[in-house]
């Protein structure tokens, strides 16, 4: 890969169901290098068809980033500022058609992150608060059917409040304490959460990922 300050990082949202529009994927055939200046960097695939172009100022990416299918058309905007994504990122199918909105600032998504057909009709919706999901994420099948999506189940022991999701197809990443100054992290192994001298009525969200590969989160009472 080539250096992290000059690389635009692709955002890979991989369908895992045949019934799901797949994301865009990235080059396979390789590229070059080629700057116009120090302040504008491109990359061109093997024959010569563009594949990114990125604008610097300082050394540091600056302003809307865009990434080029193989066959020319364009696949990834990014926008940047001092080297942190700001902005919108969007990713579109090489027919065109947007694929995916993604709200950052400061480098974390933050705000609704949406994802579409190719008709434009949505296959899931979820929105972010510094990088980290907020529930519900809205999740739909080729035909448009809202997918059910996970609950919190706990279990104690010991004085230990376990918690996992309800449904094994959802892979849980991570678990938190949600206190009115912000997220705390809960110790996270093995899709299960744990917790010592838990308070009833706190609050637990989980983060997870779907069949899909969309990230979600669930919030349960204690």
């Amino acid at each position: 890969m080539h250096n992290n300050c000059i690389t635009v990082v692709f955002v890979l949202l991989l369908a895992a169901c045949a019934d799901t529009p797949k994301a865009p994927k990235p080059p396979q055939n390789g590229a070059f290098y080629v700057g116009d200046s120090l302040n504008y960097i491109k990359y061109l695939y093997k024959d010569g068809v563009k594949m990114s172009e990125t604008p610097f100022v300082n050394g540091k990416a600056h302003g809307l980033s865009k990434d080029y299918f193989s066959g020319g058309a364009l696949r990834l905007t990014v926008e940047y500022r001092n080297a942190k994504r700001n902005g919108m990122t969007t990713m579109y199918y090489d027919t065109g058609e947007k694929y995916s909105e993604i709200p950052y600032a400061d480098g974390k998504i933050n705000g609704t992150k949406f994802n579409y057909k190719k008709d434009g009709s949505l296959t899931a919706k979820v929105a972010y608060s510094e990088g980290v999901p907020v529930p519900p994420l809205e999740e739909y099948d080729i035909n448009g059917k809202a997918i059910a999506q996970p609950s919190i189940k706990f279990k104690t022991s010991g004085g230990i409040l376990k918690m996992e999701l309800s449904d094994k197809a959802f892979s849980a990443t991570q678990f938190y304490a949600v206190e009115k100054d912000g997220l705390k992290r809960i110790p996270t192994e093995k899709k299960a959460g744990s917790l010592a001298s838990p308070r009833k009525g706190m609050v637990i969200r989980a983060v997870y990922t779907t069949g899909r590969n969309n990230e979600g989160a669930v919030d349960a009472k204690y």
